[in-house]
């Protein structure tokens, strides 16, 4: 009888104390943050929902992040709830600062994409961080990537040829995801997954890939000691196993299926994001798109294929692409978490161990850096005034900007090129796309053309 009494007394008096203790540590943390961030006024937070109505990451909340660009000084607090905060920059002068370090990401901002992505370069910080960049980089050297032209023309191509036979409007994000991951399966490991036959055979090629990478890098292994040097072009996976530290060691087994899953999900959504807005924006703007097939049919010329010199001579075409970045950035945000206090250039300070967020769309659309900043019009980067001296960076900058940069350049510039060459591309009025960013900006409702056989 006693010990009942005991369980049933003691036990859930030691439950409240745990949870009060909680409580306790949650709401010091609150005020903790409240004090350091004094000096960064921002929009009123709700008492438990944060600014979660402002956040929400629907293209009216994108929009408003940018009011407060000229609002908040460049960089105002964004409450996840009533205890967890961001410091979100709007502004250059803050950006540029903060994206300067090495900081790793925001591990909260990031967390889902560990399951899919594990220890990769996207996730990873500190040594660890720059021994995977070093050993990376070879795989995207000029060299390299000119042996992807042709994988790049042939999932191009696969899709195109989708195209000719559509007679009804084509919803173009999942044509071009399709496109995008056949051509990374084929850059990673020379692998053709015919997913763009029969799109059950994206999932399936996805789940493939992420359950026996490892049997793969193994059996690549075994290949590689026994064929001739030269005997065929290296694909990503070759390169990762060939890389070498200056002491001669390796990546692991593990450590190259990381990179390998990081690779694949996180570039091929975002170069298929980066294409879809890019031919949405080329169908909405016609006088762009024909400058754009002029310029390709000039620079073809007699030729059956572009080849690697055409892709410097796409003027027209790259403005087009990077103007549709501009208004449209795949990523529209990106985060870090403080290692250290950051001494910004108007003499406040961001505090150490701390959610810091970049608002890439913000940036591209500040009126104060852009003449008529909702306004599509790609000659502002051909005549290379305008952004001289704004911060345009839909690839991030400072040393953690994407690694994969070039890679996504190159299919972007070859797929607009071929694609304006045999297509007419039009907008449809009444399926206008709307924009929402989740882990990449894409429409709610797909991305909807009509596409018609020139």
């Amino acid at each position: 009888m006693e010990i009942t009494t005991l369980i049933f007394t003691v036990i859930p008096s030691l439950a409240l104390i745990i949870v009060a203790i909680q409580v306790i540590q949650l709401f010091s943390r609150r005020y903790r943050f409240i004090r350091l961030l004094e000096s960064f006024p921002g929009p009123t937070p709700h008492w438990w929902f944060g600014n979660s109505d402002q956040t929400s990451g629907d293209f009216d909340s994108l929009l408003q992040s940018v009011k407060y660009a000229n609002d908040y000084a460049g960089m105002f607090p964004v409450w996840a709830g009533p205890f967890d905060v961001m410091l979100l920059s709007v502004h250059p002068t803050t950006a540029k600062t903060i994206l300067a370090g090495t900081d790793p990401k925001d591990e909260f901002s990031y967390a889902l994409l560990g399951p899919w992505m594990g220890e990769g370069l996207l996730l990873q910080s500190g040594q660890k961080w720059e021994r995977t960049r070093r050993l990376l980089t070879p795989a995207f050297h000029t060299e390299i990537l000119k042996t992807y032209m042709k994988v790049f023309d042939s999932a191009i191509g696969e899709m195109m040829s989708k195209w000719k036979r559509a007679n009804e409007p084509v919803e173009i994000f999942h044509h071009v995801s399709l496109m995008t991951m056949d051509s990374m399966l084929k850059s990673l490991f020379s692998h053709d997954s015919q997913c763009q036959k029969e799109s059950k055979k994206f999932k399936a090629a996805c789940e493939t890939i992420h359950s026996y990478s490892r049997r793969i890098i193994h059996e690549r292994r075994l290949k590689m000691a026994s064929e001739k040097q030269g005997e065929r072009e290296l694909d990503f996976l070759d390169i990762l196993l060939l890389a070498r530290d200056s002491d001669g060691e390796g990546l692991q087994d593990q450590e190259i299926q990381d990179e390998v899953d990081t690779f694949m999900f996180a570039g091929h959504d975002s170069t298929a994001s980066s294409l879809s807005w890019c031919l949405y924006n080329l169908a909405a703007h016609p006088e762009s798109q024909e400058a754009c097939r002029e310029e390709a049919k000039d620079i073809l010329g007699s030729k059956e294929k572009f080849e690697w010199d055409d892709l410097r001579k796409m003027d027209m075409i790259w403005a087009c692409i990077q103007e549709s970045m501009r208004l449209y950035p795949a990523v529209t945000n990106v985060s870090r978490f403080t290692e250290r206090e950051i001494a910004l250039p108007d003499g406040r300070v961001v505090p150490k161990g701390i959610r810091v967020g970049v608002s890439l769309f913000a940036l591209h659309r500040n009126p104060e850096l852009w003449n008529d900043p909702d306004t599509y019009d790609p000659h502002r980067f051909l005549d290379g005034n305008e952004t001289s001296g704004t911060l345009y960076m839909p690839f991030s900058v400072g040393p953690r900007n994407c690694i994969g940069k070039s890679f996504a350049q190159t299919q972007l510039k070859t797929a607009v090129a071929n694609i304006v060459l045999k297509f007419k591309l039009e907008t449809i009025p009444e399926r206008p796309p709307k924009p929402e960013s989740t882990l990449i900006l894409r429409s709610k409702d797909g991305v909807y053309l009509n596409v018609t056989t020139l």
